[in-house]
């Protein structure tokens, strides 16, 4: 009976795979007695999709990596995944093979292929073996054998997988990557007569928007993965009233005019860029200097960016620079601005005393040195603490679960980014 329910369940599977209109539900069966289940109805499933399907690849972890496969009788795969702009840009083949895990039917990327080699150095919690758990319509999804990841596939279009495998996702990847070269440090667009900031960290691949709720702060954020339509799509949709986000597409960035474009369902928004932000963060300088969860330290691997131009007071020139570190209450009266290089903190550089202002900046007052920087690149750390400690301080910008940028609130003109 249960050998019966399979094949009928995936029969259907294969037929909904011709269809591109409308949206069926199959129940699939969630156990299987029979170990020797046949599993070429279920491979007939995958390789059904003479396009193949986008695949959007949840780790176990943290995380979101989009991209597309195309499934070959043969056992045989090849695909593009956004984790690099190498692996965006060229097809990676990988063998898979269909088999029983705990009674249902999985799917196995082989030992040594690169899907697999991927999983494993990324240590996010990818597995490289998934069961087959849903169909719907044109969607099936699966889930990890051993590390709680999830992949689903979408049924593809001929022209999205022309698209991926052009290598077209790496557009919007290296298009991306510099919004965070405009001169000021907040990006502003207008939709439906509201205004929102957009934040992108393309490093952790988190999209936030920074917007007025009555007068009150309010924060979205979520992950993103490139498509192959010159943008990206959101894990989840945003929406605020009759505002709907789902996807930024067709995402054109003009540097050297400080603007921005893209495309979200049928409309074009246009980003502007501006010094200050449309409403303060509130809560947000606390949460960064009281956020001990992974650390007791932030990390910045770049300094302070000005005008838009990256590490502008030049710390990669410190030899053997590793990071600038800011490590609240280094001391019980005070915090510490270091200099880690040749992986050891630097004998320089300046203790500092933190305050918090009303409207959500963080500001700093100099309270001493912990010695004499070399005369060789003095200018670099001194430059470095005197923008630390400019007196109308920062405005404290969450951009991840555990990043932050402090923005000058000056002008909004140089800004600096922190990890854990």
């Amino acid at each position: 009976m249960k050998k019966l329910l399979y094949y009928s369940i995936l029969f259907a599977v294969c037929l909904s795979a011709c269809k591109k209109d409308g949206i069926v539900n199959y129940p699939i069966e969630t156990s299987f007695t029979d170990p020797n289940v046949p599993l070429a109805t279920y491979k007939t499933a995958l390789t059904a999709s003479a396009d193949g399907w986008k695949m959007v690849l949840t780790p176990g972890k943290s995380g979101l990596y989009g991209g597309y496969i195309k499934f070959e009788t043969t056992g045989d795969s090849k695909y593009v995944l956004d984790n690099t702009t190498a692996a965006a840009s060229t097809p990676a083949a990988s063998n898979y093979t269909l088999n029983i895990y705990k009674t249902n039917p999985s799917i196995s990327f082989s030992k040594g292929s690169a899907f697999a080699a991927f999983a494993l150095s990324s240590a996010l919690g990818i597995d490289t073996s998934f069961t087959f758990k849903s169909a719907k319509g044109d969607t099936i999804q699966l889930s990890g054998n051993l590390q709680g990841s999830n992949l689903t596939l979408i049924k593809a279009t001929k022209q999205e997988s022309d698209d991926y495998l052009a290598g077209k996702m790496v557009t919007p990847i290296n298009t991306a990557s510099t919004i965070n070269l405009f001169r000021l440090y907040y990006k502003r667009f207008t939709m439906g007569g509201k205004n929102y900031d957009l934040s992108l960290n393309t490093k952790t691949k988190t999209v936030t928007f920074n917007y007025s709720n009555n007068s009150v702060f309010a924060r979205f954020a979520t992950d993103y993965y490139y498509n192959s339509n010159g943008g990206i799509t959101l894990k989840q949709a945003f929406t605020d009233g009759s505002n709907t986000i789902s996807s930024l597409n067709a995402l054109t960035i003009d540097v050297p005019n400080n603007k921005a474009t893209f495309i979200t369902g049928t409309t074009t928004i246009a980003v502007g860029n501006f010094a200050a932000p449309l409403i303060a963060d509130p809560t947000a300088a606390r949460r960064f200097y009281l956020n001990t969860a992974i650390s007791t330290s932030w990390l910045s691997y770049t300094g302070f960016t000005v005008d838009g131009v990256t590490d502008a007071y030049k710390l990669s020139t410190i030899p053997n620079f590793n990071y600038l570190l800011f490590y609240p209450s280094y001391q019980p009266t005070y915090d510490r601005l270091g200099f880690m290089a040749n992986s050891a903190l630097a004998a320089y550089g300046p203790a500092i005393q933190t305050g918090f202002s009303t409207d959500g900046r963080i500001g700093f007052t100099y309270f001493g040195a912990f010695g004499t920087p070399p005369a060789a690149y003095a200018t670099v750390v001194n430059a470095t603490r005197d923008k630390m400690i400019d007196v109308l301080g920062f405005y404290v910008v969450q951009t991840g679960p555990n990043t932050y940028d402090w923005v000058s609130a000056r002008d909004g003109r140089s800004w600096i980014s922190f990890e854990q």
